[in-house]
Formats: C-alpha cells, sequence, structure tokens
C-alpha cells in the first residue's frame, strides 16, 4: 500500500463497506457481496475520483480449457 497510494486509498476508503481484497494481479481493489443490491448502493456512494462496477465474480476463468491454452506460464523448468 506504501508503495501505491491510490490502491490503498480504494481499500481505506472499501473498507468502511465490506473486506477490500486485490485481483491476484493486484490491478483492481474488489470487494464481495451476498446480494446484488448491496453492492449497486454502494456504487452510488463511490468516489468520483474512483473507477466502480458492479459484476458477477467466477471461479474459474473463462480462458480455462480454451484451445491453445496452456497451464504454465512459461518458466523453464529443471
Amino acid at each position: 500500500r506504501r508503495r501505491y497510494p491510490a490502491v490503498a486509498a480504494a481499500m481505506a476508503w472499501l473498507e468502511g463497506f465490506a473486506e477490500p481484497r486485490l485481483t491476484g494481479t493486484g490491478a483492481c481493489v474488489f470487494a464481495a457481496f451476498d446480494e446484488e443490491a448491496e453492492a449497486r448502493d454502494l456504487l452510488d456512494r463511490v468516489p468520483a475520483d474512483f473507477q466502480a462496477w458492479v459484476t458477477r465474480g467466477l471461479n474459474r476463468s473463462p480462458l480455462q480449457g480454451c484451445e491453445g491454452a496452456t497451464n504454465h506460464w512459461g518458466v523453464a523448468k529443471r
């Protein structure tokens, strides 16, 4: 959080409403809600300098199982 003040600000704001989390890449801050209505209510309160949207989460990547997809990161193993 020290290295990325914008991430720290987003997480601090979101902590007032839900448990903030980072995506695996750390590119986005998000929170899970039991009901879509809860998320939409919070969406109306998001500060103007943040980009936000409500979406449904997935347990698996839609790319998993696609032809040509690999299950490795392209790192040579010994």
